[in-house]
């Protein structure tokens, strides 16, 4: 009488390990994908951000004859010179002059930057500035 000897494995445990090994590299290569999304966000916020700074630079260094001429209410397009905005999928930068309410002696410039962002969505950035029009 022969006894019988387990050399290999069944064809259920076999099919077992392929599924968990098929889990686990599909779930490695989704966390990569998400990294490099993200990775790509970050990078067009990066630009925007340059973007943004460098519009106000050139806000601050206009002269009082280039200020003079914004018109509160008025909505203006980024300066041809901030090239970063031109790296932004959809990117659009808008300046919009108001007005304060509360200190007539003063104008703010609302600098915005706008793009689709690669994961999909809309994004945005903004900050203010106030200009003094007696400097003017």
């Amino acid at each position: 009488m022969r006894l019988h000897v387990n050399k290999g494995f069944t064809l259920i445990e076999l099919m077992i390990a392929v599924s968990l090994i098929g889990i686990t590299v599909t779930w490695l290569v989704q966390a990569q994908i998400n990294a490099i999304s993200l990775s790509e966000s970050e990078t067009a916020l990066q630009r925007a951000n340059r973007a943004l700074r460098n519009q106000v630079e050139i806000l601050r260094a206009m002269s009082p004859e280039s200020m003079a001429e914004l018109v509160p209410g008025q909505a203006v397009p980024f300066d041809s010179r901030v090239k970063e905005l031109e790296n932004l999928v959809a990117g659009r930068g808008v300046i919009s002059i108001e007005e304060d309410p509360d200190f007539p002696d003063l104008l703010v410039l609302n600098v915005k930057i706008y793009w689709r962002d690669p994961r999909g969505g809309i994004r945005s950035i903004h900050t203010e500035l106030l200009e003094s029009k007696a400097l003017w």
